[in-house]
């Protein structure tokens, strides 16, 4: 009981999560109306999920006297319209308005419908809803088929787009999120035929009871399914995203720590070019959070830059030979010559920017990244490695150059 509590919470969680990703979006593109309607269907299946956990249904069932039934079929009832707006509004048409008033009213037409059986109903009933399966009450069977249908209704009509939809999407966890969608309208569809098709026999025939158990089980284990095939479809691309930036930010923190050394080096050489944080929120500039931020990784690497470019002056062609040379010797091509060769370049720099004593001869600021700023991070990591690795060898080369007076051109002369 305890872990089924657990999982049915840690679901709950996640799909909440989800739709409140989901309203931020809709929030930040106002005029997105499919996205609007997809928001709202995530809201309305989160508020579903936590009004049936199981450590709130029997709190809520006892304080309220029935009343969460009706809110929970209410609310359902209410993501199955936006679900099917979703797909109206992807593709809407010239009578959109029309028939989005007339969905409305079908909508509103149920839940007042429902409301007035369950409010009709015994207050036993009302308090017992499990007797709302057994069917053995008209009013019961009332309200079994006005939701069941409603939904029914709906989904059928949601799977008409859908599956169309889950073959024209171009975009791969589109088309995912369409197929998983379409698999869960289909067993929703049946499932509500199902209800519908058990109410109407145990009024109008006798059942057996092992039959009717047997049939209310198929129901239950067909809607449980469609259930959370529907919770996967529509929050698998919220997911996907959700993962994808934790990766991302997983990567922005190990290339923010590796690129510390060449940040460390270049920052005690000129402090000053340090970008203040006076404009980020006063939270976000601790030693636990800051490092985590994407704008801490930009302008990291914003900030070797900088050094870099104020480091030309120390750079030496002859260290550059020399230090290309020596990797050649040692079977070194490609990316590795370039990165072994830029660290010596660097590491002599440091040391004559140390000493005030630019080099006679400049070569060029080490440069291996591509036109993205992820590129050039990644290189800079490899120049930070090669970097650290050759000051704790202890085989930093000197620059040659000759006594310095006056320009660094006046040597040439």
């Amino acid at each position: 009981m305890h872990l089924r509590t657990f999982i049915c919470g840690y679901i709950d969680l996640m799909v909440c999560l989800c739709a409140a990703s989901r309203v931020v979006h809709a929030r930040r593109a106002p005029d997105d109306r499919p996205l609007k309607a997809i928001a709202w269907c995530t809201v309305c299946i989160a508020a579903a999920l936590l009004l049936f956990h199981p450590g709130l249904y029997s709190w809520l069932l006892t304080a309220t006297r029935g009343f969460n039934v009706l809110v929970a079929s209410a609310v359902c009832m209410c993501a199955a319209f936006w679900l099917l707006q979703f797909f109206r509004r992807s593709a809407a048409g010239p009578e959109e308005d029309r028939s989005e008033t007339l969905a409305v009213a079908c909508l509103l037409l149920a839940v007042t419908a429902a409301t007035v059986v369950w409010g009709a109903s015994p207050e036993a009933l009302r308090a017992s809803p499990a007797e709302w399966l057994n069917r053995n009450d008209g009013g019961a069977a009332v309200f079994v088929v006005v939701v069941s249908g409603y939904i029914g209704g709906v989904a059928a009509l949601a799977m008409r787009w859908s599956l169309v939809y889950s073959v024209v999407a171009i975009r791969r966890h589109l088309r995912a999120a369409l197929r998983i969608l379409s698999v869960a309208l289909v067993t929703e569809f049946f499932a509500c035929v199902l209800k519908v098709c058990s109410v109407l026999a145990q009024q109008m025939f006798t059942v057996d009871p092992g039959l009717r158990s047997l049939m209310n089980g198929i129901w239950y284990i067909t809607a449980l399914f469609g259930v959370w095939m529907l919770v996967g479809g529509v929050t698998h691309p919220v997911t996907v995203e959700l993962v994808s930036r934790v990766t991302a930010v997983v990567a922005r923190r190990t290339l923010f720590r590796e690129l510390g050394p060449l940040w460390r080096a270049l920052h005690d050489a000129y402090p000053e070019l340090a970008l203040p944080r006076t404009s980020e929120p006063w939270w976000t500039r601790g030693p636990y959070i800051w490092p985590w931020r994407a704008r801490a990784y930009y302008r990291r690497v914003i900030e070797i830059r900088d050094g870099l470019v104020r480091l030309t002056p120390y750079c030496s062609l002859d260290v550059e030979r020399d230090a290309r040379a020596a990797g050649q010797a040692r079977g070194l091509a490609g990316r590795e010559l370039d990165l072994h060769t830029g660290a010596a370049v660097v590491a002599a720099a440091l040391e004559s920017r140390a000493g005030d004593a630019p080099a006679d001869e400049r070569c060029a600021v080490p440069d291996g990244g591509g036109h993205d700023l992820d590129s050039d991070a990644r290189w800079l990591v490899g120049l930070s490695r090669a970097l650290t690795t050759l000051q704790a060898s202890g085989k930093v080369p000197a620059t040659p150059s000759r006594p310095h007076t006056g320009t660094p051109g006046s040597a040439h002369h």
